[in-house]
Order: C-alpha cells, then sequence, then structure tokens
C-alpha cells in the first residue's frame, strides 16, 4: 500500500473514532440533559446509564425557547456537523483524486476545498465557543459544548493538512 494512502487512512480512522465519540456525547447529553429543560412539566427524563430504559428525544415541532442557550447550541452543532460531514467528504474526494484515477488538477481543486472547509468549521467552532453557558446553571449543556468542542476539533486536526498531524496522535 501506498505510504500517503497509509497516512490517509490513518486519518480517518482518527477522524472515525472523534465521530463516535461525538455522537455518543451528543446522543446521551442532547437527547436526555437538554431535553429536559425543553420537557413539558411532569415528563421523566430516561437513564443515559440504563441501556434498557429508551432515551426520549427532542420532538422537533415542540416549541424551543429561540433565545436559549439549548437553541444556540443546537443551531451551532447542525452547522458543524454538516461542515464536518462535508470536510470528510471532501478529504475523501481528495484521497480518490491522488490515489485514483484524477488528475493533478484535481487533486488541487480538492485539497483547496478541503481547506476552505476547514476554516469554515473552525469559525463556527469559534462561534460555539461563546455560546454563554453557565456550568452551575445547565451543567448538562456546558459538558456537552466541552465534549463537541474537544471531538470537532479532534476531526479538525485530521483533516488540515496545513498543519500536519503529529505520527501517534490519537
Amino acid at each position: 500500500m501506498h505510504p500517503g494512502l497509509r497516512t490517509a487512512l490513518a486519518r480517518l480512522d482518527r477522524c472515525l473514532a472523534a465521530e463516535r465519540a461525538l455522537l455518543v456525547v451528543v446522543a446521551r447529553q442532547g437527547s436526555v440533559g437538554d431535553a429536559a429543560a425543553d420537557r413539558p412539566a411532569g415528563t421523566v427524563a430516561a437513564d443515559p446509564a440504563d441501556p434498557a430504559d429508551p432515551v426520549e428525544t427532542v420532538d422537533p415541532a415542540d416549541p424551543v425557547d429561540e433565545g436559549s442557550p439549548g437553541a444556540d447550541l443546537r443551531r451551532a452543532f447542525a452547522v458543524v456537523l454538516d461542515d464536518l460531514a462535508t470536510g470528510l467528504r471532501t478529504f475523501g474526494d481528495l484521497v480518490g483524486a491522488e490515489y485514483g484515477t484524477g488528475g493533478a488538477g484535481r487533486v488541487d481543486e480538492s485539497l483547496d476545498r478541503l481547506l476552505q472547509v476547514v476554516r469554515e468549521t473552525r469559525a463556527v467552532l469559534a462561534e460555539l465557543m461563546i455560546v454563554d453557558i453557565d456550568p452551575r446553571e445547565r451543567t448538562d449543556l456546558w459538558i456537552l459544548q466541552g465534549s463537541v468542542l474537544a471531538a470537532v476539533d479532534q476531526v479538525l486536526r485530521q483533516l488540515d493538512l496545513e498543519r500536519p498531524g503529529q505520527p501517534g496522535e490519537a
């Protein structure tokens, strides 16, 4: 196997690990912790530690206070996850162009597009960092925010080819 292809696959493997961690956190905290604040009074939250207990999810049709930190986080998460998906697809295009049947022009185009997506996602990530959440009042959202920031940053480090990853970086 070509060493460059092996490196690309290792980057994708680290992206996959970070994406899994991100989705686990969002599923546990987002659907249970944030949903608890948005649920009508009298409903019971599912226990995320008990796999037999089904997790309740937020109904998108339910009204949510648009100015709440939870609503701000949901909007930012939606943009970040969409940008990450675009970045991963673009990285795949780049690998296909470089090690497949693509030409040099396609490689340059894919690389430029990937770096642009990484920069845009970092900008959204910066926006996500400034969402004001008081950890004393909304510990669930604060944990969710920090966990998502860490996982997204890990994926971006793998996709940012201007800053090569360190050997053995997890």
